[in-house]
């Protein structure tokens, strides 16, 4: 949906097709959070479209962020919709957030679950050069290692791996960050992020996999996916 209603579009952060991820209890993907209402350093950051796990345009916000609270332009959802399929299910969504850049310029984004896999697929409509970078947020229990140019291997507190690989025209690199679950509590995470500059249209395809490597033996510390996410409890 929307970033916030029009009438009152106070608290809106400009995270549109942003998305998190968890395997079983663990959570994996994860937004930056809320750690301040009044420090605007950290309040513009944290609704900012790099502190979401979505795509972002010439560094540019998918809706315009103004101050502590408020919002100016706003991204529009353009189209979405949902298909189960037979080991998950198919989510897709599109937004004009970055219309003003170009008039034609809209971001599509699909994503499909399945048996050990997570598919996700970024569309970009338009014309023209520019630089998109994808974010991926990672909650502070995991570690990273970039294994190559486009693939990271992320390593969950229970021995279990997971792979990112991204499209091969982006170039994947890590940053330090932190996320906050409550108030003044900013705990130190890691973030991947994809980045080129690309002639538009462009599709880009990504996959978060349950393994590195070779499917698990018998007895191996890591193990596939199931096929259906469940959230941890609150």
């Amino acid at each position: 949906g929307p970033p916030g209603p029009d009438q009152a579009a106070s608290h809106g952060h400009a995270g549109t097709l942003g998305f998190e991820f968890s395997l079983g209890q663990q959570r994996i993907l994860v937004d930056t959070g809320l750690s301040t209402y009044e420090d605007l350093r950290y309040r513009a950051y944290e609704r900012s479209t790099a502190a979401h796990n979505t795509l972002v345009v010439d560094g540019k916000n998918s809706s315009d962020v103004w101050g502590l609270f408020k919002l100016g332009r706003r991204a529009r959802i353009v189209d979405t919709g949902y298909e189960e399929q037979a080991c998950g299910g198919r989510l897709y969504a599109a937004h004009n957030g970055y219309s003003r850049r170009r008039a034609d310029l809209v971001h599509r984004r699909e994503w499909s679950l399945g048996a050990g896999c997570l598919a996700l697929e970024d569309q970009l409509e338009g014309a023209g050069e520019h630089v998109v970078c994808v974010y991926f947020h990672l909650h502070p229990s995991l570690n990273v290692d970039i294994e190559s140019p486009r693939q990271a291997r992320i390593s969950l507190p229970d021995g279990v791996t997971l792979a990112l690989t991204v499209d091969s025209r982006l170039a994947l690199s890590v940053e330090e960050s932190y996320c906050s679950a409550r108030f003044d509590d900013r705990q130190p995470n890691k973030v991947l992020r994809a980045e080129a500059r690309l002639t538009l249209p462009v599709s880009l395809h990504h996959e978060l996999t349950g393994w590195v490597g070779p499917a698990p033996s018998q007895g191996s510390r890591e193990r596939p996916w199931p096929t259906v996410d469940t959230p941890p409890q609150a």
